[in-house]
């Protein structure tokens, strides 16, 4: 009998530590390579007639990058630089108004009651400290924001890259996978069939809940007044396929902003009209996608809801804001799997 000795576990050993080290080196792009390979799933059947078309695979993955950024990236950049300024009036105007005094021309009773309210030494504490904090956090977080830049943009380079390659050589790797990991390819193909499906389910879930939250913000602004009601319901679309923004940022500034304009007026229809359009976006906007959304998703992937939405919660908590997708796929894929093999 043959005696192993330690040089028998060096290929071992060194092939843990390169795994190991890889993953360390890839650790800060895992997001940016998981959405660029996401991108090239959905973006695939376009290529594929686009580079059928052209007859150059390279050109046709070029310019579906070209596409993507366009579609994308470009319209958040200009969005986010917009926001930046219209928080930033918003921000001189409340510093404004609160050196002046918030009530000073308001005489209705609805403002009365809160001016009285206000008087408090105690509660007019508190505001002035909310409201210093929450302009520390939004220094803070513009600051951030800045200072990350040349990360961001090192990781859309990845992503843009991994988009690149995985719609020239994704469904080589795909297709092959299976010799590397050791499965029956019968197996697997059909657990690729299943992840198919539940990736379909999630971007359909999320496109369809996406359309019905712009349908009733347009309708919310519609009903009470919000000037060019289509246009912003059409960014509430717009911004609910991007989890680290959504419909709120549209909204709730919306309400707030009638509510403010009815008390600075001293006209209370504003007022009513500003608590109504949170009050129904709060219902219909806003809940979809706490409710609708999962239900979508978890009926037509065939994934027990409850999986989804730990999947959505435990996604956001580990990975932040992209855990809306991650989550859901990682728990569905691990359910998939366990149920194929209890099966077999």
């Amino acid at each position: 009998m043959n005696k192993i000795g330690f040089k028998d576990y060096v290929p071992v050993i060194l092939f843990v530590i390169l795994v190991f080290l890889s993953y360390l080196v890839l650790e800060p792009f895992l997001l940016s390579i998981f959405v660029g390979a996401l991108l090239a799933y959905i973006t695939y059947p376009i290529y594929k007639r686009l580079a059928s078309r052209i007859k150059s695979p390279t050109l046709g993955a070029l310019l579906i990058c070209i596409l993507v950024l366009i579609v994308i990236i470009i319209p958040s950049i200009f969005f986010v630089n917009g926001l930046i300024q219209e928080s930033y009036s918003i921000y001189i105007l409340s510093k404004q108004k609160l050196s002046i005094g918030l009530f000073s021309d308001c005489q209705n009773s609805f403002c009365q009651m809160i001016k009285s309210f206000s008087n408090d030494p105690q509660i007019n504490y508190q505001f002035q400290e909310g409201f210093k904090s929450v302009t520390t956090w939004v220094i803070q977080k513009g600051s951030a924001f800045l200072v990350s830049i040349p990360a961001i943009l090192l990781n859309l380079f990845v992503m843009f890259f991994t988009l690149f390659y995985f719609l020239k050589e994704g469904t080589f790797f795909i297709n092959n996978i299976f010799h590397y990991i050791g499965m029956r390819k019968k197996r697997y193909l059909k657990i690729i069939g299943r992840l198919k499906e539940v990736i379909h389910s999630i971007i359909y879930g999320y496109l369809l809940v996406a359309l019905m939250q712009g349908f009733f913000g347009t309708v919310g602004f519609f009903i009470f007044g919000v000037s060019s009601p289509l246009f912003w319901g059409a960014m509430m679309a717009i911004l609910a396929l991007i989890p680290f923004i959504g419909t709120g940022v549209i909204w709730v500034p919306a309400a707030v902003i009638i509510f403010l304009q009815g008390i600075f007026q001293d006209t209370n229809i504003l007022v009513y009209k500003g608590i109504g359009l949170f009050v129904f976006c709060f219902i219909f906007v806003s809940s979809l996608d706490n409710f609708i959304r999962p239900k979508l998703i978890g009926d037509r992937a065939k994934i027990h809801p409850a999986i989804i939405m730990v999947g959505i919660f435990g996604g956001i908590v580990m990975v932040g804001p992209i855990g809306l997708v991650v989550g859901p796929l990682i728990l569905s894929l691990t359910a998939i799997i366990i149920q194929e093999y209890i099966k077999n």
